[in-house]
């Protein structure tokens, strides 16, 4: 009877770790996307940084928008695309003119599309106990402290709907979050029906339109240019112009991508707070731009890092006169700041001297990026970060093809048959990706909006008395970066840079 029993008990041992080993492989792949996304959006931070000062976009609009773009693309430019978007090995298939298997893609990003719009975003949270505030420390000086109003009740004052900002104008929602796809297609242009029965099934919120890209190229502009301002609340406007008519009259097909986020600080910043201080270029020079305090900021994660990337320990409590509370001038600190309800944060990486982004920047890749945020912790934190404004516009054709989609932008050898077949007189080929991003941080949140076109075209241990708690001082008063990314699964949907926030 024993042994019967152990068998069977063997047997669900075995039969339960399939279960297990199932949903792990599951979860494996649901990681790798996000993953996929990241680890595209670092490759391209780094070849718009090469030339930009500041710098804002959105990976995820980018990576939507060519991944409904590589749907259609076929043999060795699908294989630039899968190279290019880091699609996950496990997707590869074994089929003559496509390469990848893209529709779990599809569907994940689909599915966080509908999570983001419908507001049940799973929000993760972390509360530690709290120590009372004993100590700053020496980074602060005295001149500072003395700026610093009274903090009674720093927190406790509701959003105020007087207020200039778009998020206290919007205080009756915790936040909002909108990802939006359409096609538009030339009148009368053969498109496949299993590529718009595709886009269509995974991406039904923007609409499929047609308009006339050879008569009237004014006309498609300003169903194009209304479609993408309306989804961003007017943030993005004229992404789509007209240039040379002999080349635009070409255009049959422009995929679109837009992102809009509006969210409050889970703790906002008091107004009263914000005044002009210095902030330290890189050369060195010192201007004034308003700066933002929170003096006792304990919603966010922290941690601080040496110049190797590596670990530094910040103490949680010191004794008196303790001096290794950071890294040293080429080490970094980075902050997390949550948005309220939405799962979303805002991650910035400060260097502790203006000169150390660079630093910073040669280091940042999906390993190094996700062990770093691994390593922050909940803690109070004295901030110092800057209000400012931001818009960004780039052509990313060059940096797309230089970073290896090459094929794609070929008249000549430009696979996109699983949109069209129209070999071999013509043949369609991308011919724009234009990418527009506007970005607002202030004391109660941040607004951010994104657009992405793609345009195809046909070829032509502690003791009391001597120890007491440390808070350490988050400064972002010299050049830093910053991305906002989903805590939940780690996905990236802005990244960029503040190299001087009087430049807009």
């Amino acid at each position: 009877m024993k042994t019967a029993l152990a068998l069977v008990y063997c047997i669900m041992l075995i039969f339960t770790g399939g279960i297990y080993a199932l949903e792990g492989n599951a979860e494996t792949l649901e990681n790798k996307i996000p993953a996929a996304n990241n680890s595209f959006c670092l490759d391209l931070y780094r070849e718009l940084a090469e030339m930009d000062d500041n710098l804002f976009f959105s990976p995820l609009s980018v990576y939507i928008a060519l991944t409904m773009s590589a749907e259609g693309a076929r043999n060795q430019t699908a294989a630039e695309f899968a190279q290019l978007l880091h699609y996950p090995e496990d997707l590869m298939i074994e089929e003559d003119d496509i390469p990848y298997n893209i529709k779990p893609i599809h569907s994940f990003l689909s599915k966080t599309e509908d999570e983001y719009r419908s507001g049940m975003r799973m929000v993760i949270t972390e509360k530690n106990g709290r120590v009372p505030r004993v100590y700053s420390d020496s980074v602060i000086t005295g001149s500072d402290l003395e700026e610093l109003p009274d903090k009674s009740g720093f927190y406790k004052d509701e959003i105020s709907v007087d207020s200039s900002s778009p998020v206290a104008r919007n205080s009756a929602l915790n936040y909002e979050l909108n990802i939006s796809n359409a096609l538009f297609l030339q009148k009368g242009f053969p498109i496949h029906d299993s590529y718009i029965d595709t886009i269509s099934h995974y991406y039904t919120d923007g609409g499929t339109f047609e308009v006339d890209f050879i008569n009237d190229i004014a006309g498609a502009a300003d169903q194009i240019n209304s479609w993408v301002e309306e989804q961003t609340k007017g943030r993005i406007k004229d992404i789509f112009q007209p240039g040379d008519p002999d080349k635009d009259k070409w255009i049959r097909l422009v995929l679109a991508n837009t992102i809009y986020f509006l969210g409050a600080w889970k703790e906002p910043f008091k107004d009263s707070h914000t005044a002009e201080r210095t902030f330290t270029l890189t050369t060195g020079e010192k201007i004034k731009t308003p700066i933002m305090i929170n003096s006792d900021f304990d919603e966010g994660r922290y941690g601080a890092f040496n110049a190797d990337g590596s670990f530094f320990r910040t103490p949680r409590m010191l004794d008196r006169g303790q001096k290794d509370l950071y890294p040293d001038s080429d080490g970094f600190a980075i902050l997390e700041m949550p948005y309220k309800e939405c799962g979303l944060a805002m991650l910035v990486i400060a260097p502790n001297s203006p000169e150390g982004l660079p630093n910073i920047e040669e280091q940042l890749n999906q390993k190094n990026l996700s062990e770093w945020i691994e390593r922050l912790r909940s803690r109070k934190v004295h901030v110092w970060m800057p209000k400012f404004k931001m818009e960004y516009k780039s052509n990313l054709g060059k940096t797309l093809r230089t970073m290896g989609l090459e094929l794609a932008f070929n008249q000549k050898k430009a696979d996109l048959s699983g949109i069209s077949e129209i070999r071999p007189v013509q043949r369609l080929y991308i011919s724009k990706v234009i990418h527009k991003a506007f970005l607002e941080v202030d004391e109660k949140g941040t607004e951010a909006a994104a657009a992405t076109t793609v345009e195809l075209a046909l070829t032509s241990g502690i003791e009391i008395r001597t120890r007491i708690p440390f808070i350490p001082t988050f400064k972002a008063d010299r050049p830093f970066l910053f991305v906002i990314r989903d805590v939940n699964n780690g996905l990236i949907l802005f990244m960029g840079r503040v190299i001087n926030p009087e430049k807009v």
